[in-house]
């Protein structure tokens, strides 16, 4: 998958009862609040080898990265046996949100396949199906976040499909009109 060419990308999740996040900007890399293990891996790697990341609650992570010419992953422990996938697999993007919830995509040999926590087999794939018929790959997905209560949101072909609350809703119609960029902080 290509890096995306949006100016940056973050993650948001929680750690320790707190807030945690990563941004990736241009300019390099930032975070706050996550496992050692992850600050160690960020602090090795650097921002211009990072191909995708999500945080989610309880200091769950996802990295994927550039090492020596080669794609590697790095997940949390016990992620991998948690969003039912092998070690082995080849995860192409993997979307973390909070009491455990995810999305993701497997690339297996010759196609691609998402997974879902069941918390989103109704609404939101319904919708992410609906949109997934009018383009080519999974690479054309901006982004997919997963909220509290089953709020979800993706960005596809410059457009955002959301559920969410009306705060949510309110600021992404304001970003859209003004084509600006908005900042959302989340919280429990």
């Amino acid at each position: 998958m290509p890096v995306p060419q949006a100016p940056y990308r973050v993650a948001l999740g929680e750690y320790g009862g707190d807030q945690s996040w990563i941004i990736q900007s241009r300019k390099g890399l930032i975070w706050q609040n996550i496992p050692d293990d992850l600050s160690g891996l960020l602090k090795t790697i650097g921002s211009t080898s990072i191909l995708d990341f999500s945080l989610g609650s309880g200091g769950r992570y996802y990295v994927k990265y550039l090492a020596a010419g080669l794609e590697k992953r790095k997940l949390s422990k016990y992620l991998w046996r948690e969003i039912g996938q092998d070690p082995n697999s080849q995860l192409d993007r993997l979307t973390l949100g909070p009491d455990g919830q995810y999305w993701g995509v497997r690339r297996d040999v010759g196609s691609c396949s998402y997974f879902a926590g069941a918390e989103y087999c109704g609404a939101f794939l319904r919708r992410f199906n609906a949109k997934l018929n009018m383009v080519d790959s999974y690479d054309e997905y901006d982004f997919v976040a997963l909220g509290f209560e089953g709020d979800w949101a993706f960005g596809v072909d410059g457009r955002v499909e959301q559920r969410g609350s009306n705060l949510m809703r309110n600021r992404i119609s304001i970003a859209r009109k003004s084509g600006k960029g908005i900042l959302v902080r989340l919280a429990p």
